[in-house]
């Protein structure tokens, strides 16, 4: 068994818990726009820091497992509770709404003509293309580095054009923007770059302050909703020094993380997908605030994690528990 990680488990944890908050809603635009500016890429960071290289064929059957199988799983469940949804608001199904446009909307993001069952399955999907290209070219530091400069350049490009939602190609489109951050954890652990950071004092707190005083000055962004602030080139930035800025933090958190901490970090797939069910009936029922709104939603979560993963682990993209 792989030895776990403590600032790796505490950092998928919290940020988690920032996605669920930042999709909850209701909070103050500056903390909102903290969030969005780097939960997304510190997680793409992550899976390129743990990422094990194998060939190209094993690599898609792994990573159809582990990412794709659990994107059309919670798919499916979405459009069940939709299809409810929408029985009761209209006394019969429609083809179109309940069928066709979900189906279409596993990979198109094109609202009125297709709509996302599960709208948050776009970064397993990306994570998906990510892992894939990457051991097609077994990891090879020259090729992910001259791909990373191809991926910001066309991020960059587009941004300029003002393309956001090139419909089909929406996931392709999201890709550019994301693998530059899978390729900074490959980069940070080939060259052993990322433990030195964590242990330095003055490079953490350079990196705290750089992060909050850029990211604010440079506006709402984030890699989904194909938003960069006032420059693309400079989102890439901010999102990498305040990853590594999160990182510190969690690092220094001197107690091994506890059973409730790990479960949490190992079933971010589960908390990512039904969150988003959630938040209408929580928001509606309780009335309380998005910060501790956000905490009963993992707290509901959490016996779902255990559950799937003693259960149903293929549906959490595992092959057993």
């Amino acid at each position: 068994m792989d030895k776990r990680i403590k600032w790796i488990d505490y950092s998928k944890a919290g940020l988690i818990y920032l996605v669920v908050l930042a999709h909850y809603g209701h909070i103050n635009t500056n903390v909102e726009n903290l969030i969005c500016a780097f939960h997304m890429p510190a997680f793409f960071f992550i899976s390129g820091y743990l990422h094990k290289s194998s060939d190209w064929a094993a690599s898609i059957k792994k990573n159809f497992q582990r990412l794709i199988i659990p994107a059309l799983c919670f798919s499916f469940i979405y459009m069940m509770v939709n299809c409810a949804v929408y029985y009761v608001q209209n006394h019969a199904l429609s083809l179109e709404d309940n069928l066709i446009k979900p189906l279409l909307g596993i990979i198109r993001y094109d609202r009125p003509n297709a709509t996302p069952p599960c709208g948050v399955i776009w970064f397993l999907e990306v994570l998906f293309i990510c892992n894939v290209l990457v051991d097609i070219v077994r990891k090879s530091i020259t090729a992910i580095t001259a791909i990373t400069l191809l991926c910001i350049a066309g991020t960059w490009v587009l941004a300029m054009q003002g393309v956001v939602c090139m419909s089909y190609g929406f996931m392709p489109q999201r890709f550019l923007a994301s693998f530059p951050f899978v390729a900074a954890g490959i980069l940070f652990r080939h060259y052993d770059l990322l433990e030195k950071f964590l242990k330095n004092y003055i490079l953490g707190i350079v990196a705290i302050v750089l992060f909050i005083s850029a990211a604010l000055w440079n506006g709402r962004a984030g890699i989904m909703t194909w938003r960069f602030g006032n420059d693309a080139l400079l989102f890439f930035t901010i999102a990498l020094i305040g990853s590594l800025a999160f990182f510190w933090l969690m690092e220094k958190i001197r107690y091994e993380a506890p059973y409730v901490i790990l479960k949490i970090s190992t079933g971010t797939i589960t908390i990512l997908c039904l969150h988003k069910l959630m938040i209408p009936v929580i928001s509606r029922i309780l009335h309380i605030n998005p910060y501790f709104g956000s905490l009963i939603i993992l707290a509901i979560c959490f016996p779902l994690i255990l559950l799937f993963d003693k259960y149903t682990p293929w549906l959490v993209g595992r092959k057993r528990a």
